[in-house]
């Protein structure tokens, strides 16, 4: 089997009406995220990141990357060396309005920053996005210990908002506990599963791993994790976006279909690129092949990515309550249909 990469993201409400600072207050509070700007251009904020090792729930360590607003001039930044993006290394978070949170679960034999230009591009919106390395599911140390993954991969996600929620730099920028999450590939099993939805165990039975915190959900290319998931989206209960490509080999646009069309909740959407594949949602991937998203077959990449920031701010920012957000969704490009 293909190693899927999966992302994940989560964040949390910025906005809390029963919530109002006084002018003591040390600490920002929740904010009105008021009308929505051009969410597809990048936001007003520059965007840090930092790298922090944390203790997961069964005392190995995750290795979580961290993505938020600044001030701070940021320019270009390279991911282990690998993956270019635009961030200022260490620089101090703008915490001057209370932020809303995400994080994301990257795919199978993937990487925290696989798809760095989401996670910049929220973060330059006012996000803070956390994103670990799923342990033995990099394409450093993939050695996949399957059924341990299925169950496993969700409470990553858990263990890293939890420290997200503690993180020293953070202090003061977090409204409440509260984030949405997306993921690509194995990452949206992993989202689906946060947000709610029935999980088949590979030890036989269903178990339930969903967090009451999640908000909403973003799958990008989702697996189902070879039946992980069947029908329990049906049990996802938050807002929904599913982004896909219509040439995906390795989550056929059926397979994706089988994981969306359960869904009851109301506020659901589904964008099909019809020329983008699988790791059209991974650049990381294409530094290392050619196929399946990656190559001159396929959509070029910086239009993929631009359409998947905008789609993606549109629909958090909706669902966070901004204004006018959900009327950018692009719902008239040819290079990007919704069912």
């Amino acid at each position: 089997m293909r190693h899927l990469p999966l992302l994940l993201v989560s964040w949390s409400l910025a906005c809390s009406p029963e919530a109002s600072p006084t002018p003591d207050d040390s600490a920002p509070g929740p904010t009105d995220p008021g009308p929505a700007g051009d969410l597809g251009a990048p936001g007003p904020w520059q965007v840090g990141t930092t790298e922090r090792q944390i203790e997961g729930a069964d005392g190995q360590p995750l290795t979580v990357q961290l993505w938020y607003p600044t001030t701070t001039s940021a320019g270009p930044y390279l991911y282990d060396g690998l993956l270019s993006g635009v961030a200022a290394p260490d620089a101090d978070p703008d915490c001057t309005e209370s932020r809303p949170l995400l994080a994301f679960s990257h795919g199978s034999g993937g990487v925290r920053y696989q798809s760095a230009f989401l996670t910049e591009h929220l973060a330059s919106h006012g996000w803070v996005v956390v994103a670990p390395d799923h342990r033995g599911n990099t394409f450093v140390d993939a050695i996949p210990n399957f059924p341990e993954l299925v169950l496993r991969r969700p409470q990553d996600i858990v263990d890293t908002v939890d420290a997200a929620l503690v993180e020293p730099v953070l202090d003061g920028c977090l409204a409440d506990d509260t984030y949405a999450v997306a993921g690509h590939s194995f990452g949206g099993y992993t989202s689906f599963a946060l947000a709610g939805a029935e999980v088949n165990s590979p030890a036989g039975g269903t178990v339930d791993l969903g967090d009451p915190r999640v908000t909403a959900v973003v799958g990008l290319a989702p697996w189902d994790a070879a039946g992980g998931i069947t029908d329990g989206t049906r049990e996802v209960a938050v807002p929904t976006l599913v982004l896909t490509g219509a040439l995906d080999e390795t989550t056929p646009l059926a397979q994706v279909h089988r994981l969306y069309d359960p869904l009851v909740v109301e506020e659901r959407w589904l964008g099909v690129f019809p020329e983008g594949g699988h790791y059209s949602f991974s650049p990381v991937a294409c530094l290392l092949f050619v196929g399946d998203g990656c190559g001159d077959d396929y959509l070029p990449t910086d239009r993929v990515e631009d359409l998947t920031n905008l789609s993606t701010t549109a629909f958090l920012e909706h669902v966070r309550g901004t204004e006018g957000a959900i009327e950018q969704l692009p719902t008239d490009v040819a290079a990007l249909e919704f069912e």
